[in-house]
């Protein structure tokens, strides 16, 4: 991707891997790469909770499933419990204000919803509260990010880092050039390659072993 004309640079904050059961992804995700992941808590009335893998330079894997404690039902839990294998599902972003991300997103063309307040108690009682922002009126589902503001809570990744670094994220597309022009809009860090189906690709950096994680 060509050189932003922004001033400020997103970074990539988390990717998140989605499954249909959190103790049953931890376990797969030790088994492909031998890293554990911690619990990170439930995400109050919203249905879902998630375990943690941090990594070195401040970003995290998010494994994120349905919560079995919450009677809740929506689409995001519904879609979660419907999965037959886990996935690389999407990613999210910080390092710019939310206003200003807005502001590119609209100029690239993008509706955006929020920010938005969110909340998830960890296993130790501490409650972290942050700010979501989502980019709506595309066509790319999960291939476009969402960013996050976390304000004064401690940034997850600062627990438990793992030997391990996000050295690639690459998003495949059938729409390749449409969706590296909005990469370019909105300064993502982010290669694309075209492919027949969408999806994403994290390389992660293990000592001298790569692994790729879809």
């Amino acid at each position: 991707m060509s050189a932003s004309k922004h001033s400020a640079e997103l970074v990539i904050d988390h990717l998140m891997w989605i499954v249909p059961d959190l103790d049953q992804g931890v376990v797969e995700l030790e088994r492909l790469s031998g890293f554990t992941a911690r619990a990170g808590g439930a995400h109050a009335g919203r249905g879902t909770r998630n375990a943690l893998l941090s990594f070195e330079g401040g970003q995290y894997l998010e494994i994120l499933a349905p919560d079995p404690a919450q009677a809740v039902e929506n689409a995001q839990t519904a879609a979660l419990r419907s999965l037959t294998a886990p996935r690389l599902s999407t990613f999210c972003c910080r390092g710019v204000p939310l206003p200003e991300v807005a502001q590119r997103a609209q100029a690239a063309g993008l509706q955006t919803s929020g920010p938005l307040d969110y909340e998830r108690r960890r296993p130790d009682g501490v409650l972290l509260r942050w700010q979501l922002l989502f980019l709506e009126g595309h066509a790319f589902g999960p291939l476009l990010p969402f960013f996050i503001d976390w304000g004064d809570a401690p940034h997850p990744a600062a627990e438990a880092i793992e030997p391990l670094s996000l050295s690639a994220l690459t998003a495949f597309s059938p729409q390749p050039d449409t969706l590296m022009a909005l990469y370019a809009a909105l300064a993502l860090p982010v290669a694309v390659e075209p492919a027949a189906q969408p999806g994403l690709q994290a390389e992660l950096q293990a000592g001298a072993r790569t692994l790729r994680l879809k």
